[in-house]
């Protein structure tokens, strides 16, 4: 894997900043900001919405509750978070990755000068990269044999005229790919297993500035003329740099992993699946993934970074349920590389500019202060809404309340909560949460979601015409999906030579 892609995300330390209280009401939830939500508040939200009722979206509407209600805490005290304690605690995985982008805008050029480029010729002939020219004679799919036999004859006639100096002009004016016959058959630069293997063999087959035999594929029969080096070398040298360059990334990585003496730990994938069933639960969950000198890579790391990765759902849903081994491999080794470049970095002595810095917590600051507006708590509005300060903090929270109700029904956007705000909201502003209480609040759901089925249908007038399975067959509650295309068998690439210019 490569380093720019390690470093998408990489994350510091941050201390503990939510705990699952056991102690709490078992009719409680969650706590935050002073107030509470309640199984029966939390069960009739999600039994009255459109989501699915299940656990995980219980959860979501806990954690956006959570949320809301700690921004209005912060509102009430006109907390602005704007100190660089509480900034830069939140902020650390931003800054980690700032500090190894810059790094690597030195390091990269470094591994580049590296690059051997005196080999290129030789690794062109070798198959690194292909270049090539082509003339296609199509023949349809439904083409008789005696069709097909038509076609190839003519192709076989061209093969015997053409040269590498006409090559060019005899595909403009013979080929059958609408994409590359008017640029002389040209396809340029493509690497292996781009193209069908028939295409792909044929030109690996051909040596270069010379041309193949006719070549035949499920496109037709194709006449492949294979670049010289010096013709190809402004679209395959490139690509041959970067191959240079990923070969040079692998190689010091590696040697990252043996300096470390990187070891995952025989038990990382159980622990990943438990960190990952409640991330924040977790932000204090010092159980080592893999060891390493200077420090192991613990869940509370692995938590840490999940959370600021966009696409976490995605990868917590692949942890779920991926074997064992693709985990592994996957998703643990990937992360613990992600920790081993940032401390490249660090160890680097790279320092960030303090510019960038401030513009980040400015940035911080900014998006708080959207979160206030957009839920109309900020300290301005409960300034002048509020006279008696003693009731500022439930006006706060009532606010919080008629937002979140039309957030889940629907009825107003979602109001972003970015991940660094909540990071350091719930640093300060402690917070708490029971899936036990979670787990009766479903049920509850469940119940509302029957009651309004019920009384749904109760409501339907009836059908004259009698319709099989009941008239809230013909009357869905909600939009009908399109059921799920069955997947098509992997096909075989299709050649650039077929696909239209850009």
């Amino acid at each position: 894997m490569r380093i720019r892609r390690l470093s998408l995300i990489v994350l510091g330390t941050v201390a503990p900043l939510v705990a699952c209280d056991g102690l709490q009401s078992a009719d409680t939830v969650a706590k935050a900001g002073g107030q509470q939500l309640s199984v029966e508040r939390l069960g009739n939200l999600l039994g009255g919405a459109g989501a699915p009722v299940n656990k995980e979206t219980a959860r979501a509407i806990a954690d956006l509750w959570t949320n809301y209600q700690l921004v209005a805490a912060a509102a009430v005290k006109g907390d602005s978070m704007a100190s660089a304690t509480d900034a830069d605690n939140a902020l650390r995985s931003v800054y980690d990755r700032m500090l190894v982008d810059r790094w690597q805008r030195d390091f990269i050029p470094k591994l580049q000068a590296k690059v051997d480029t005196t080999q290129f010729a030789q690794r062109y002939a070798e198959g690194a990269v292909l270049h090539a020219r082509h003339i296609l004679i199509s023949v349809p799919q439904d083409a008789t044999p005696a069709k097909k036999a038509e076609l190839k004859a003519k192709a076989d006639a061209i093969r015997a005229r053409v040269t590498p100096a006409t090559f060019a002009a005899t595909a403009t004016k013979e080929s059958g790919d609408p994409g590359s016959a008017p640029r002389g058959g040209l396809l340029g630069a493509f690497q292996r297993g781009q193209m069908v293997p028939t295409f792909e063999q044929g030109t690996m087959a051909t040596a270069p500035g010379a041309i193949s035999p006719v070549i035949e594929s499920q496109f037709g029969y194709h006449i492949i003329y294979r670049s010289t080096f010096d013709e190809a070398r402004g679209d395959v040298g490139p690509q041959l740099v970067q191959a240079g360059i990923a070969s040079a990334e692998s190689t010091f990585v590696a040697g990252l992993e043996k300096d470390a003496a990187m070891e995952i730990k025989p038990n990382a994938v159980g622990t990943l699946r438990t960190a990952t069933a409640d991330l924040m639960a977790n932000l204090d969950n010092t159980a080592a993934l893999a060891s390493l000198k200077g420090g192991n890579f613990t869940a509370r790391d692995a938590a840490l970074l999940l959370l600021s990765i966009p696409q976490r759902g995605q990868l917590l849903s692949q942890i779920a349920g991926a074997p064992d081994s693709v985990v592994r491999e996957q998703l643990i080794k990937p992360m613990v590389r992600t920790e081993l470049v940032l401390r490249a970095a660090r160890a680097s002595g790279t320092q960030l500019d303090t510019a960038e810095v401030a513009q980040v917590r400015r940035s911080f600051t900014a998006a708080l202060q959207g979160a206030w507006n957009g839920l109309g708590v900020s300290p301005k509005v409960l300034a002048d809404s509020v006279k008696e300060p003693a009731t500022k903090a439930s006006f706060a929270a009532a606010r919080v309340e008629t937002v979140l109700d039309r957030v889940v029904a629907g009825q107003q956007p979602l109001v972003q909560v970015p991940m660094p705000v909540e990071l350091a909201l719930r640093k300060k502003y402690l917070a708490s949460f029971s899936l036990a209480a979670l787990d009766k609040a479903v049920e509850k759901a469940k119940v509302v979601r029957a009651q309004s089925d019920s009384a749904r249908k109760a409501a339907l007038p009836q059908s004259v015409v009698p319709i099989p399975g009941g008239a809230d067959k013909a009357l869905p509650t909600t939009p009908p999906t399109a059921a799920p295309a069955a997947k098509a068998p992997a096909a075989e690439k299709k050649p650039a030579a077929e696909k239209k210019p850009a």
